[in-house]
């Protein structure tokens, strides 16, 4: 294990144990109708739609603050190596995403989000860009089948639509198996701004398989595994040339804190 990685679980024991002792007599006191949801991720590799990012491990820490449907989201990446930082430095900031959302059950099982996400990379070359999405899951059918869509309204102007099916396995009180599989489809303008493949169609799969482990009331521990892959011969060989690999195995580990 490397010392980067090495020093990041630590971060994540550390939290964990400062949040277990904080959050014992949170549940005793009236519940705020406020909702507040940190956690932080240790991940052998960034991966995004497809895209292998940083080849390297990357430090993913996130925070949401709800109140009823309505919510905001923080997220950052960090390099935990050197290798988007010229100067030999780790630990650089690559990426800081914000998401605006607001979601609504109209009838039981049917869970509807729609929002913004404004998407920057600070410190590096890319320019930022902003998608409006909207999602629907249904929640009490079998593999709860959900249905995402995203508009970049910015630099890539462009449509891509996530379709996805999970089914989670309780093996304890505590500790569940969490499966999932997911098939992105893009337009040609998408295609041809991420990969330089201007054509409609089918885009990554993405299979996952995560370990959840409730600490207790508030705090989740997860171990997760995660295979990703370019649907299509051509769009498999453009991701090689553009980001290096098209088909991925990566993991990682979660802490979360809710209250």
């Amino acid at each position: 294990m490397s010392e980067s990685l090495e020093r990041t679980m630590a971060i994540l024991a550390a939290a964990v144990a400062m949040t277990t002792g904080t959050t014992s007599g949170v549940a005793a006191e009236k519940a705020l109708p406020i909702g507040v949801k940190v956690g932080a991720d240790a991940v052998s590799q960034y991966v995004w739609r497809g895209q292998l990012l940083t080849d390297d491990p990357v430090f993913q820490p996130g925070a949401t603050v709800s109140y009823k449907g309505l919510s905001l989201n923080a997220w950052g990446s960090f390099d935990m190596t050197d290798i988007h930082e010229t100067s030999g430095q780790a630990w650089h900031l690559q990426e800081v995403d914000y998401t605006l959302a607001y979601a609504y059950s109209p009838i039981a099982g049917l869970d509807l989000q729609a929002g913004a996400i404004v998407y920057t990379f600070p410190g590096t070359a890319f320019d930022s860009t902003s998608e409006l999405f909207a999602s629907a899951t249904l929640s009490k059918v079998l593999l709860a089948p959900t249905l995402a869509v995203y508009r970049d309204i910015d630099e890539a102007d462009s449509w891509y639509g996530n379709v996805g099916i999970s089914h989670t396995f309780a093996l304890t009180e505590k500790l569940g198996l969490a499966l999932g599989a997911n098939v992105g489809l893009g337009d040609s303008d998408y295609h041809g701004f991420y990969f330089g493949e201007p054509r409609n169609g089918l885009s990554d799969l993405l299979l996952s398989s995560s370990l959840n482990y409730a600490l207790n009331e508030h705090v989740t521990l997860s171990l997760y595994l995660k295979f990703s892959d370019m649907i299509g011969s051509t769009l498999r060989s453009s991701a090689r040339t553009t980001y290096g690999d098209a088909d991925m195995v990566f993991g990682g580990v979660n802490a979360t804190v809710a209250f």
